[in-house]
């Protein structure tokens, strides 16, 4: 899961980068895929709280500038 969340949060970088560099076609493309990979993880979490399991995340390393 967290590895999941880690993509997302590289995929956001990277359309905050295109974002800065006035290509919003890129950018949208780059957020659309942090909102799926976003997707991945919530669907494990939400499976693994369906079955009473206590679920414990760590912390997340930030993305590469």
């Amino acid at each position: 899961m967290n590895r999941e969340f880690f993509n997302d949060r590289l995929y956001l970088s990277m359309a905050a980068h295109f974002e800065s560099l006035n290509t919003q076609g890129a950018a949208q493309c780059m957020a659309a895929q942090a909102q799926e990979e976003t997707e991945h993880p919530m669907r494990l979490y939400n499976h693994l709280g369906e079955r009473g399991v206590r679920t414990l995340l760590g912390s997340l390393q930030s993305p590469p500038t």
